[in-house]
């Protein structure tokens, strides 16, 4: 039987955390949900590009520089993650991201702390994401990019608690078994985007 690995993500005070923890899920870090403001600030430029083919290079040394090992471990293998977008400055690409659906358009990022300019990245990035859908916009920021909160702060983004990421390795029977008691991962996951207003 094939190994897999089921990830879900949930705030900590909350029974789902518990009930998780007793159906054989771990911890393996933690993170936040920042929503973005509506009235972004107007920027001068956009550095943010599609990403292509040989961006995938770039993206995989980016993921095991900044990803904690138990996180690399616990995720699908980078080369079925899909890339989104790249962000240059000064010709030196540092920054990536995903785009994933839930509530909203929610944005996993990966920036490089060397990067020179974080609040204007962030800046243009939402000036990006915003027009071209109209749900809300959700950056997720992981612990080990806790750097990244002074701007959010900045761009008077709003917090959500503190979320566990957490994990359990199984095999594909007992996936279907997990299954078939409803646990429901995905509901578990954006509970952390569900006290913003406007959510249900």
């Amino acid at each position: 039987m094939n190994a897999v690995s089921l990830m879900a993500e949930t705030e900590i005070n909350v029974p789902a955390y518990d009930f998780l923890r007793g159906n054989g899920f771990s911890p393996i870090g933690h993170q936040k949900v920042w929503r973005i403001p509506e009235n972004i600030e107007p920027v001068e430029k956009i550095n943010w590009r599609v990403a292509k083919d040989e961006d995938r290079t770039t993206f995989m040394r980016l993921y095991k520089e900044l990803t904690p090992p138990m996180v690399r471990n616990a995720e699908r293998p980078m080369k079925e993650m899909m890339l989104g977008m790249v962000y240059e400055e000064f010709g030196e690409k540092v920054g990536l991201l995903r785009f994933r659906w839930d509530c909203g358009v929610v944005v996993r990022l990966l920036i490089h702390p060397k990067i020179q300019e974080p609040e204007e990245c962030l800046l243009e990035l939402a000036k990006v994401a915003q027009p071209m859908y109209t749900r809300p916009l959700y950056f997720i920021v992981p612990s080990y990019m806790g750097w990244l909160e002074y701007t959010l702060a900045r761009m008077n983004a709003e917090m959500s608690d503190l979320m566990a990421v957490l994990v359990r390795h199984t095999t594909v029977r007992s996936q279907t078994i997990l299954a078939n008691q409803k646990v429901n991962t995905r509901k578990v996951a954006i509970s952390g985007m569900n006290r913003f207003d406007g959510l249900s």
